[in-house]
C-alpha cells in the first residue's frame, strides 16, 4: 500500500494509492498528485455537508476523468482510474426488427437506444 505524501492539514484527509489504483495511473500515463487537492476539497465538502462518502464511490471530473475510492477507517484509498475522453455527441443505436402489421411481418430499422460517442485523450 502507497501513502501520498499529500496530508492536508487544513482539510483532514487521508488519501492512500492501493496497487490497483496505482496501476490505472500509470496505465493512463497521468500524474495522480495534480488529482489529490481537488479530489481531498470534493471529499470534505460532502463530508462538511453531512453526505460523507462511505463504501464504494466514483468521483467524476469535468473532464471525463473517473476515480473510484473505497473508504475505509478513515483513509480513501483510490481503487482505479479512468479515462472516458470528453462527450462531444451522442448517436443512435439501430436494429434490424420484425414489426406486425395486420397480418404481415416487416423488417424495420429502428432505433433502439442511443450511446455516447467520446473523444479518447492520449495523455
Amino acid at each position: 500500500m502507497f501513502f501520498s505524501k499529500y496530508d492536508f492539514s487544513i482539510l483532514r484527509v487521508r488519501i492512500a494509492l492501493r496497487r490497483s489504483g496505482k496501476a490505472a495511473f500509470s496505465h493512463l500515463g497521468r500524474d495522480y498528485t495534480t488529482m489529490l487537492g481537488p479530489l481531498a476539497e470534493y471529499i470534505e465538502r460532502h463530508r462538511d455537508e453531512g453526505h460523507a462518502l462511505l463504501g464504494e464511490c466514483t468521483v467524476c471530473f469535468d473532464d471525463g476523468f473517473y476515480i473510484t475510492l473505497l473508504c475505509s477507517g478513515g483513509v480513501y484509498y483510490i481503487i482505479d482510474a479512468a479515462d472516458m475522453g470528453i462527450v462531444i455527441s451522442v448517436s443512435p443505436i439501430r436494429m434490424w426488427k420484425l414489426v406486425k402489421i395486420g397480418i404481415d411481418l416487416l423488417p424495420v430499422y429502428a432505433v433502439i437506444g442511443w450511446r455516447a460517442v467520446f473523444v479518447l485523450r492520449n495523455w
